[in-house]
């Protein structure tokens, strides 16, 4: 009888081990979702560098994590004339069945009368904060969730990129795909 409580203990130990390299593929197959890079026709450019427009980084948000991602502790100062701010972006993750938190930072300049001195609160554009404070709560969220993978915007402008490596599966070839 001891023998057999032995043996059901060791099959649960390989099937829990089956399990857990399942669970592993599971979460490279999310990632490798999470590493495609965005179509171009998503892409708007300013001043030469690529971005990814709110609107489609929080849709992304909702598609990706079903609704399931909030943003806390938006903190700011100001310096100068300009403000720096930071958030916490919270995502549910489909597969790990866990919330995972990234931190997004950004600065945004508040816009001031052309050619005055950043020190003469004068020249301050007046309900320019209106537009200034959305912006850089904007840029935080986008700076925390590009850290999630290449759809939200991870790589773009980098002359130096990296491909994730693969440990548990094989993505699929174009074959296998029927391209």
């Amino acid at each position: 009888m001891n023998n057999e409580l032995e043996i059901k203990k060791e099959d649960s130990q390989i099937l829990s081990l089956a399990a857990k390299k399942e669970l592993c593929r599971q979460l490279e197959k999310f990632n490798d979702c999470l590493s495609k890079a965005p179509l171009k026709s998503e892409l708007k450019t300013k001043m030469n560098a690529e971005y990814l427009p709110i609107s489609f980084v929080e849709t992304t948000l909702d598609e990706v994590f079903f609704g399931l991602w909030e943003i806390s502790d938006f903190k700011y100062q100001c310096v100068a004339n300009e403000l720096i701010g930071s958030l916490q972006l919270r995502v549910f993750h489909p597969t790990a069945q866990t919330w995972i938190t990234r931190t997004g930072c950004a600065s945004s300049q508040i816009r001031m009368a052309q050619g005055s001195e950043i020190t003469d609160i004068s020249k301050k554009i007046k309900n320019g904060l209106e537009m200034d404070m959305p912006r850089l709560k904007t840029a935080c969220i986008k700076n925390a969730a590009k850290s999630l993978g290449k759809t939200f915007g991870r790589d773009l402008n980098r002359k130096s990129i990296d491909e994730p490596k693969r440990f548990f599966h094989k993505p699929a070839s174009k074959l296998d795909q029927g391209v």
